[in-house]
């Protein structure tokens, strides 16, 4: 979202959230996303209940189909709209801040040249990047026009502000971090977590496993190591590795 100072998220600002959302995104669209699974805690109670099986094999590599972000933001909106419709009551998510920013740059539309080429990226793969260079353009839509450049194979700046001189912009959102965490998150999950949970399901007992881990290295020693304290009774192991 574009800030200006310190800012509450309101009820009537999730409402335009959705309504820009509903003004670039086609029903459809929104319609088959929202039939696959969310992720946003906020979205827990609508998952489908599953089995065991299926659960270890969700937590091994993931969830299958899962709903696209934007799409799950416009479900989160409207679960929360109707929630404070029923009752007053007014529940919050950190994927509501997705809507807020499609609401920013629908907001600065008229300021900004060429937006519609960007729209439809927004429904797919790359829409991090393609957010970010619309957000960057709606913050600068607040002093002038903004003119987004067509994408050319061949590296060209992003947008261009008709200053004098004009300015240039390239934007740059650095994902490479975050592919680092979900690289991780899936090696973790293959071959440590999905090991785990598949064990405890069988053992008659609730357990609360707490792993502390310094680097990555060796995740298939750690299931091993669950298995030997469950059947040891033991309640807690510092295992170094040099």
């Amino acid at each position: 979202m574009v800030l200006n100072g310190d800012h509450n998220i309101s009820i009537d600002e999730i409402r335009e959230g959705l309504d820009a959302a509903y003004s670039i995104f086609e029903h459809k669209w929104l319609k088959t996303q929202h039939k696959k699974q969310p992720n946003d805690p906020l979205l827990f109670h609508l998952k489908p209940t599953v089995s065991h099986n299926y659960q270890i094999h969700a937590i091994r590599n993931g969830l299958s189909h899962e709903m696209h972000p934007l799409a799950e933001a416009v479900l989160a909106g409207e679960e929360i709209n109707k929630q404070y419709q029923q009752d007053g009551r007014f529940c919050f998510g950190n994927i509501v801040y997705l809507l807020i920013s499609i609401r920013d740059i629908i907001k600065n539309k008229d300021r900004i040249n060429n937006l519609k080429e960007r729209v439809i990226k927004l429904q797919s793969e790359e829409w991090k990047s393609t957010l970010y260079e619309m957000l960057i353009a709606a913050s600068y839509a607040n002093n002038t026009v903004v003119n987004m450049l067509p994408e050319r194979n061949v590296p060209t700046p992003d947008l261009m502000i008709p200053f004098s001189p004009a300015l240039y912009v390239e934007c740059k959102a650095k994902l490479w971090y975050e592919d680092e965490i979900v690289n991780f998150i899936n090696e973790w999950r293959r071959n440590a977590l999905g090991e785990i949970a598949s064990f405890l399901k069988d053992v008659d007992a609730g357990f609360l496993v707490k792993i502390i881990m310094k680097h990555k290295h060796h995740f298939g020693d750690i299931p091993i190591h669950i298995r030997e304290m469950v059947s040891k009774g033991v309640e807690y192991l510092r295992h170094t590795i040099c």
